[in-house]
């Protein structure tokens, strides 16, 4: 015996997800007990993941998202939409772990992810998860300065560098500097630096230790990382 009601309806507070309950009423009063109803079964659908995960420039060619497990659930699936809707997810793969590799990524573009848990006892799926960003993100190997020991404030000029990333690819970066005619280049050509960062997270880190009097964010969206730069002029 499950419990006891009056109004023609019971909730059952102990069934787990992942399991398929059967059950049968019987009516009764003071002086009889009558015979079981047909039997009727029911389930919970499995709760949605939790703790969802995702790399964020830690591979150059991948992302691996995580997540806990859920009670009751057979397998996990994988949904991606590059615009942080869930309406807009696609679902990319399935896996009975609790983690998954995405390697249909390109370098420095952001996807979002949802998992969803399903169960194969109950037949259903759970709701979608929280989401979680994560992205791909190639790493300088290399920056060759273009003349950079010619530096000549007698007429305009822009330098350039070459550099060479991790994935094997490589590119122009043009200007990296400029200097016009009649510019003082004394402070440039003795005390000037180029910090190479693995990415931009650890460019503001630089940043912030070093607390420039100047500093220009020359990336996409600088927005996005104006509140994180905490030293500089």
């Amino acid at each position: 015996k499950l419990g006891t009601a009056t109004d023609g309806s019971y909730v059952d507070e102990t069934a787990a997800a992942g399991k398929v309950y059967y059950y049968w009423i019987k009516s009764a009063n003071p002086a009889a007990t009558g015979a079981a109803s047909v039997c009727v079964k029911g389930a919970l659908k499995p709760k949605a993941p939790e703790n969802v995960e995702a790399t964020c420039a830690t591979y150059t060619d991948k992302v691996v998202v995580g997540w806990s497990e859920v009670d009751g659930a057979t397998r996990y699936d994988v949904y991606r939409s590059d615009n942080g809707s869930s309406a807009t997810a696609k679902r990319i793969g399935q896996t009975a772990e609790t983690s998954f590799t995405d390697v249909d990524v390109k370098s420095d573009e952001k996807h979002w992810y949802w998992i969803k848990a399903f169960s194969d006892v109950v037949g259903a799926e759970s709701d979608f998860s929280t989401s979680a960003e994560g992205y791909a993100l190639r790493k300088l190997v290399s920056l060759a300065v273009d003349g950079a020991s010619e530096l000549d404030a007698g007429s305009d000029a822009s330098y350039t560098a070459t550099a060479t990333y991790s994935d094997g690819t490589s590119g122009r970066i043009t200007p990296l500097w400029s200097i016009s005619e009649g510019t003082d280049i004394a402070s440039i050509d003795s005390n000037g630096k180029i910090i190479v960062a693995e990415n931009i997270e650890n460019a503001v880190d630089i940043a912030n230790e070093i607390a420039p009097e100047h500093l220009e964010l020359c990336v996409d969206a600088p927005f996005d990382y104006l509140d994180k730069i905490k030293h500089a002029g």
